[in-house]
């Protein structure tokens, strides 16, 4: 398990358990708190840091926690947001105060000077007041800005927009722990206009227009531009760039798609390598709406849309990061269609059935065969020992005198002999009874103990068969 997994289990337990929340949320909301939880743990372990971001602040707005803060800093840092997870660390050690450890404090204060040394500061000028800011898409601020604006550091996209003017966009590079100014002029909108809508099929496309960097894609948004001609570039790496001529018309949207091509000589640092580990099942496996053969999957670097299907299995759909130099590994979180599910929980029942019948026969057959075994034996030996007095009486007092009493004791001993015989067939046949109702009892118990139940029914869906010295067992990911 690794590090990361490990501190969301433990503060999951903390969750769960932690009596703060007693005071709080009543059990049902802390119960609903604890499955957000879960599912934020699943989606970080899988690679899907934005659906685990979701699921960590709702199980914090149902039931505040600060060992919730500490995860949703881990989480916002794997996302490159300095910012929220240098706010993140510091309302968690606000608020856990002395509750945690001398050594996660000192943990967590050093994470958040490692957030606090990725996060630049902006000052943007306007020249005009009450323009919007919006910094990568997202609405920030209004001019005039009465402090610098906090951004982690790396590439971002800022636009100053205000009604009647155009719209200003620039790309804008900040550096960790340096101050950058950037200054804004709106002109008045006095050219007709239209929006152009990009589209690709593959995601954190770059794309420009006229040389402008306008964001990475997806772009939720339509972009307003001047109408008449533009060159519309998309590019990323590891692809080869493609360059569009767009017209747009006053008052019209145009619409432009890119599916980019692989770079067949991509250098080494531009590429990594998806691992997935899938059922001996028959599967497909789409990155970027493109088929793909095998498990080992060399991709270049950034995020790829992933789309796995398998037999009887729901698809998989998700988002995974390939980082250059190393191996990611992936294990879906398959689970079977409810068909297919219906038909392995009923084919369990029926085998715990005829486990259950065959263990009650095999049980009551044992016990009349081990009746009779007893009671034959009992009666061997009574005749032993009766033929063992009819031929002492016959070799001692008979031998002398020959009476009337002798030769009835001569026939009983006759008689005897031939019970014994029946006695041998009796001992045979309630012998082999007992070897036939545990043969029929032991595999009944074995179907009976083996039947899967529905947990190990839906683990089947993401598991392996593998054969091993003592026979088939499944290699289950979770």
């Amino acid at each position: 398990m690794s590090r990361r997994a490990l501190a969301f289990c433990v503060a999951l337990a903390a969750l769960t358990a932690a009596p703060a929340l007693a005071q709080g949320p009543d059990e049902a909301t802390r119960q609903r708190a604890s499955e957000h939880f879960d599912r934020g743990i699943a989606f970080f372990n899988e690679g899907r840091h934005d659906a685990a971001l979701a699921e960590l602040a709702r199980a914090y707005e149902l039931a505040p926690a600060h060992q919730v803060l500490y995860n949703l800093a881990r989480v916002h840092a794997a996302l490159g947001h300095a910012v929220e997870a240098a706010a993140a660390y510091e309302r968690y050690l606000a608020e856990a105060g002395d509750a945690i450890a001398p050594r996660r404090r000192r943990e967590a204060e050093a994470a958040l000077e490692e957030q606090r040394a990725r996060i630049g500061r902006l000052v943007v000028a306007v020249d005009l007041e009450g323009a919007t800011i919006a910094i990568d898409g997202v609405d920030v601020a209004q001019t005039p800005l009465r402090a610098p604006l906090s951004l982690s550091a790396g590439q971002h996209t800022l636009e100053a927009r205000a009604p009647g003017h155009e719209t200003a966009r620039r790309a804008v590079s900040i550096a960790g722990r340096s101050e950058t100014r950037l200054e804004l002029a709106l002109r008045e909108e006095v050219v007709p206009r239209g929006t152009l809508r990009v589209a690709s099929t593959l995601p954190e496309v770059a794309i420009t227009v006229d040389g402008e960097s306008v964001g990475l894609t997806p772009l939720h948004a339509t972009l307003p531009l001047r109408a008449g001609p533009h060159d519309v570039e998309a590019s990323r790496l590891g692809y080869r760039a493609e360059t569009r001529r767009v017209e747009i018309a006053e008052g019209a949207e145009a619409e432009v798609s890119f599916a980019l091509r692989r770079e067949p000589a991509a250098p080494p640092e531009h590429l990594g390598r998806l691992r997935l580990s899938l059922p001996d099942a028959p599967s497909l496996v789409r990155v970027d709406d493109e088929p793909m053969v095998g498990a080992d999957l060399e991709l270049p670097i950034g995020a790829h849309h992933l789309v796995v299907e398998v037999t009887d299995r729901r698809p998989y759909e998700g988002t995974v990061r390939v980082d250059a130099g190393r191996a990611i590994e992936i294990a879906p979180a398959l689970s079977w269609t409810l068909d297919a599910r219906r038909v392995r929980l009923d084919a369990a029942d029926a085998q715990r059935t005829t486990g259950v019948v065959l263990t009650i026969a095999g049980a009551a057959a044992l016990a009349a065969s081990l009746s009779v075994v007893i009671w034959n034996e009992a009666e061997i030996r009574a005749t032993d020992d009766r033929i063992v007095d009819i031929n002492y009486e016959l070799t001692v007092p008979c031998a002398a005198d020959f009476t009337e009493r002798c030769q009835r004791l001569e026939e009983e001993g006759q008689t005897l002999a031939a019970r014994q015989s029946d006695q041998n067939v009796i001992r045979g046949v309630s012998i082999a009874g007992v070897v036939v109702a545990a043969a029929l009892a032991v595999p009944g118990v074995v179907l009976w103990l083996t039947a899967p139940d529905e947990d190990a029914v839906d683990a089947a869906a993401r598991a392996t068969l593998r054969l091993t010295p003592t026979g088939l067992a499944l290699d289950t990911v979770f």
